[in-house]
């Protein structure tokens, strides 16, 4: 449950707020807009998903103010929806999101940093570390997550939404092990995943890549 609620907070990086765009270079000569993805109430990405031939949709569909900042509610149509925030935090640099859980009795909130902004080469951050216990009545369950992003350069991609040269490679790592101990011993599970999103700057992501599965751009449509 865990695992599957962390690895699903990678397609938080097709969203951004809006604003002024603005042009930096990085250490490695090569850096995004501030804004590097366009949002705006019913802004749309159709992604095909080639594990099983489905399509999902990512669409914009309300604003509020959360914690001081603009952010836009999100609803992503996989089985199951799911449906989170996405806000940009000027103060810190980095585009979040805003995830509540549920699970088993418990609920709790999720905030990690899907991108530091601008989108630099060679930058690396800490996008969302959890370690954390659960007592119920039967069992205890402890859970370590730990998932980094890096950028490691620019590609140009081609999809079926078209072709788009310069998009950001960007590596994300994560390492989760979770421990259930009862009064019949304990079992633990723990492994490493990595996946790869590619951003182009203005339009989103346009693939995101883990094992031999992958999300492609079909279509999009922006404000």
């Amino acid at each position: 449950m865990f695992k599957r609620i962390v690895l699903v907070l990678v397609l938080g990086l097709v969203l951004s707020s809006c604003g002024k765009e603005e042009e930096t270079t990085g250490p490695g000569g090569e850096a995004s807009s501030t804004r590097p993805i366009p949002m705006a109430l019913n802004n749309q990405w159709v992604y095909l998903n080639m594990q099983d031939s489905t399509y999902d949709t990512l669409q914009v569909v309300g604003e509020i103010v959360y914690n001081g900042n603009q952010a836009y509610q999100v609803i992503f149509t996989s089985e199951p929806a799911d449906t989170y925030l996405v806000y940009y935090d000027d103060n810190a640099g980095y585009l979040m999101q805003a995830l509540t859980v549920e699970y088993d009795t418990f609920t709790f909130s999720v905030e990690s940093r899907m991108l530091k902004i601008p989108i630099v080469v060679g930058d690396k951050w800490d996008v969302y570390t959890m370690d954390t216990t659960f007592q119920d009545t039967a069992y205890t369950t402890h859970v370590e997550v730990r998932r980094t992003g890096e950028v490691l350069g620019t590609e140009d991609v081609t999809v079926p939404a078209g072709s788009f040269d310069g998009c950001f490679k960007i590596k994300y790592t994560q390492i989760f092990r979770m421990t259930i101990t009862s009064n019949w011993g304990s079992f633990t599970s723990a492994d490493t995943t990595v996946d790869y999103g590619y951003i182009k700057d203005g339009v989103g992501l346009v693939k995101s890549v883990e094992d031999s599965t992958a999300l492609i751009l079909t279509d999009y449509y922006l404000q």
